[in-house]
């Protein structure tokens, strides 16, 4: 894992809290999960930023921001922290230990923002992940404490403003935290405002009337210009004195609500109505995606952009720059209220409607583009709106709208899968399967393909084979050929894995057979390669090679070059086991070029271990465990034991070809520990390998000194194999 840092970018300063910030240092040092507490528009998340980024040298391996706002179970927390630090699901593994295996001992600080919705229930998560992490640090935001044991909450206090007269010159009132904040905020859109003797009682009176509320002092201090600030402050004061009035531990909310109902009271009538639709999206917008979802009575699409513009400017939206795109989005206070503004006018389920269909548009526009070169751009325009998407499947699901989530599982299963959402993904999809009834067969089929993939992907076979049975029969019932191909080699897949490898290859004959009668291009290069590993797993190697190339040929017209680069790893297999050891480099250059190009770390591990194995029989030891160290480094961050332990066996024969027998014998002890942990063995030339080495080596030692080296290896922890893929290595990823 190479050191993390993706703490939000603000384009205001930050001011104030150094007394805060020096509070947090202290306490975060006596306790490791830390929790910033208090109401919306508080200023947590801009404090936590703040603080994480000044301490952030104390951590060697970064600190990690974890947004999690439209969070509200346990398995989408743990995907949203597991997708931030970039650890894969693994089929048939538990997500919460394979998170715990990639973060080890290292030193991070995570701060996880917004978790109100998470209070109690991901209690358990935090504590099995700080009982075992010992590097890691936690600085969570909430509105109150989590309720996990051995946290230390905290509540940020408002920013401090004078309150006793008479006032202190005007050059000694910017001494106050939230004077200084809210003639900052002025300044950023009328850069020529100072304080004056004129004007800072009424400066005053604003923050006095605020509470020192930082989002208050913002919506306020974006109305001057637009009013004057004797204005703002006598429009405030009326508001004020209901307040203060009410008492008790309200107030600040009431005084933060007071301030948005102030701000909002401003606004034309399409600037309300644009408000209130924006609540809806989750994790953010585009334009476009206003215009799609928003845009309709009262509201055209023409008049979005300059709308959009001014809620940003009365700082009631904000706005970030993401892939070159302006993204909006509401402040947790804010859309709240927003909320409430659609469900009080109606218009709740009709713009939640419109939400639901245009995120559907999108995966379905989207989908074709999971198989082909656009890969990489297609599943990170769907990783931007997952939260959005989210949305539509929950609001699907509630409404028991199966036509809609049914459809949205099968467009994004690939992208959960390419994105390691494997068993949420799965869950959405099991959801959609058991609504009443009412989408068509087909959309049922699909959906059904899409949840066999991704059990298979979590290693529930027998469940993926159910699905795909039940979406074959379906398809030859519907007379769909290409469908019932895919279920097929789905389904040939499944035996393949469950150790049949008969009826493994009869699917996949029979699925081959129904493509080339369709002239099927991108499914026959499909069959072909599922058709070539089972030929090859069977031995049939100069049937494998021709089946291998002919899907290669297929792949490269189609422009597909995560087919192309799967297909050459593969050939470079085939190659590499029948001695052509100069064309099977070729092959796994080549593939790993791709593969790098596609940002698939787990094939890229795979090329680095088959490149070294081709370096290692051409003579070239060194650089054969330069990349077998790389490839084990690339393995261990993923947490794939069966790559690691592959790599492992490697090591140990190429430390019998250096004459260090006893780190041999300690490699293979250790990879024997990590096949038998995953129930798994290596195969074909790469069990002969480990074969051959551990005989070396119980000939170099004497059989006494093999079985204490191999016992040391046998027991090693995953630390200890971390520290040894530290060892000098070629940096490729």
């Amino acid at each position: 894992m190479s050191q993390l840092n993706n703490l939000p970018a603000y384009d205001n300063v930050f001011v104030g809290r150094s007394r805060e910030l020096k509070a947090l240092r202290g306490l975060l040092a006596g306790t490791r999960l830390l929790t910033i507490c208090g109401p919306g528009g508080a200023g947590k998340t801009r404090l936590a930023v703040q603080f994480a980024g000044q301490v952030a040298d104390y951590y060697s391996d970064g600190v990690c921001f974890v947004e999690l706002a439209p969070v509200a179970d346990v398995c989408t927390f743990i995907q949203a922290v597991s997708a931030a630090v970039g650890t894969r699901e693994q089929p048939g593994a538990d997500l919460v230990a394979t998170l715990i295996e990639s973060l080890g001992d290292r030193q991070l600080l995570f701060v996880l923002d917004h978790c109100q919705g998470l209070r109690g229930i991901g209690a358990d998560f935090l504590e099995r992940l700080l009982g075992a992490c010992p590097g890691l640090r936690v600085l969570a935001t909430s509105r109150e404490p989590l309720g996990a044991p051995a946290e230390v909450s905290w509540t940020v206090p408002p920013l401090g403003y004078p309150e006793a007269r008479p006032l202190p010159p005007a050059e000694r009132l910017l001494e106050h935290e939230a004077i200084r904040l809210f003639v900052e905020r002025v300044k950023e859109t009328e850069p020529d405002f100072e304080l004056t003797l004129d004007n800072a009682p009424a400066a005053v009176r604003v923050c006095q009337q605020l509470g020192g509320i930082p989002l208050a002092l913002e919506l306020a201090a974006a109305r001057v210009g637009v009013l004057d600030i004797h204005q703002v402050a006598d429009r405030l004061e009326g508001r004020s004195r209901l307040i203060a009035t009410a008492g008790g531990d309200a107030t600040l909310q009431q005084t933060l609500r007071a301030a948005i109902e102030w701000s909002y009271t401003l606004l034309s009538l399409q600037e309300r109505t644009l408000f209130g639709r924006l609540s809806v999206f989750e994790g953010g917008c585009t334009l476009e995606n206003v215009q799609a979802v928003c845009a309709s009575d009262g509201v055209d699409r023409d008049s979005v952009a300059p709308l959009l513009a001014r809620l940003v400017e009365r700082s009631l939206l904000r706005v970030q720059e993401r892939d070159g795109a302006a993204r909006y989005s509401l402040p947790d206070a804010l859309r709240a209220y927003a909320r409430g503004l659609l469900d009080a006018a109606g218009e709740s389920e009709r713009t939640r409607r419109r939400h639901a269909g245009h995120y559907l548009g999108l995966a379905e526009d989207l989908e074709p583009g999971l198989w082909g070169p656009s890969l990489v751009d297609s599943v990170d325009r769907l990783e931007t709106e997952h939260d959005n998407l989210r949305a539509a499947l929950r609001w699907s699901v509630s409404r028991l709208e199966s036509n809609v989530s049914l459809r949205l599982g099968a467009a994004l299963w690939r992208f959960w899968e390419v994105h390691g959402h494997l068993t949420e993904g799965l869950q959405w999809l099991e959801q959609a399967l058991a609504l009443p009834a009412g989408p068509s067969a087909e959309t049922l089929a699909r959906a059904l393909d899409a949840a066999g993939n991704l059990a298979r992907g979590v290693g529930r076979y027998e469940q993926a084979h159910a699905y795909f049975e039940r979406s074959l029969e379906i398809h030859r019932r519907l007379a769909n050929a290409r469908g019932a191909a895919l279920a097929l080699n789905s389904l040939g897949m499944v035996a393949q894995f469950q150790g049949n490898f008969r009826l493994a290859m009869d699917h996949q004959e029979e699925s081959l057979e129904l493509f080339r009668q369709l002239d099927d291009g991108p499914g026959v290069a499909l069959a072909l390669i599922s058709l070539g590993t089972m030929s090859e797993l069977h031995g049939q190697r100069r049937r494998a090679r021709d089946l291998y190339e002919e899907s290669l040929a297929l792949f490269r017209d189609l422009g597909d070059d995560r087919g192309v680069a799967s297909v050459l790893n593969n050939l470079g297999n085939v190659t590499e086991e029948s001695g052509d050891i100069a064309a099977a480099e070729a092959f796994y250059e080549e593939a790993l070029s791709l593969f790098l190009a596609l940002g698939d770390t787990i094939e890229v591990a795979a090329c680095l271990r088959n490149l070294a194995i081709v370096k290692w029989q051409a003579g070239a030891v060194a650089r054969a465990v330069e990349l077998c160290r790389d490839s084990l480094r690339l393995f261990h961050q993923l947490v794939e034991p069966h790559g690691m332990a592959a790599c492992l066996g490697l090591l140990g024969h190429l430390a019998c070809a250096q004459h260090d027998y006893e780190r041999a014998a300690r490699m293979l002890g250790t990879a024997q520990a990590l096949y038998q942990a995953t129930g798994s063995a290596p195969g074909g030339s790469r069990s002969v390998h480990q074969e051959q080495a551990q005989a070396v080596a119980r000939e170099m030692l004497g059989e006494e000194g093999f079985a204490a080296a191999y016992a040391e290896g046998y027991t090693m922890q995953l630390g200890e194999i971390a520290a040894y893929t530290q060892s000098k290595g070629t940096k490729v990823a």
